[in-house]
């Protein structure tokens, strides 16, 4: 009887133990595709900017089609990972051109100009007027 109990207790002890190995595997799945979720609804709101997409068909007409703009998440965040830097990079084959800078809330999913120079961020409707904010020829 004894040798019944230490099975049953074996076999219980087991299934647990499966059970918060799979309740984690599941956790961590769910956190990653959330990350994945906002990291994808980030690169989709630089590129739906009028801006980007501006700026996009500006320096493609000019390489005759060759031009190749690429979104990057440059850094999420700070400590917290309450935003993420983006840059708009021209590929130049050997290396890449940053063309822009945006700050994006992670939470808000409100979007800013990052000026580097003056290491601030800047609401886009301060940047859209500032003259030829775009820096196109």
């Amino acid at each position: 009887m004894l040798c019944t109990l230490v099975n049953l207790d074996m076999k219980y002890i087991l299934s647990l133990i499966m059970f918060l190995c799979l309740h984690a595997v599941g956790q961590t799945t769910l956190n990653k595709s959330s990350h994945a979720t906002t990291e994808n609804k980030v690169l989709s709101l630089i590129d739906n900017l009028p801006d980007f997409k501006k700026a996009d068909a500006y320096y493609t007409k000019k390489s005759g089609g060759k031009h190749l703009s690429t979104i990057l998440i440059n850094d999420k965040g700070n400590e917290d990972g309450h935003f993420y830097l983006i840059d708009i990079d021209e590929d130049m084959g050997d290396h890449y051109y940053t063309l822009y800078h945006f700050y994006i809330d992670n939470k808000t999913f409100e979007i800013n100009y990052w000026d580097v120079e003056k290491d601030r961020k800047i609401p886009l409707s301060v940047w859209r007027k500032q003259k030829d904010y775009l820096r196109l020829d």
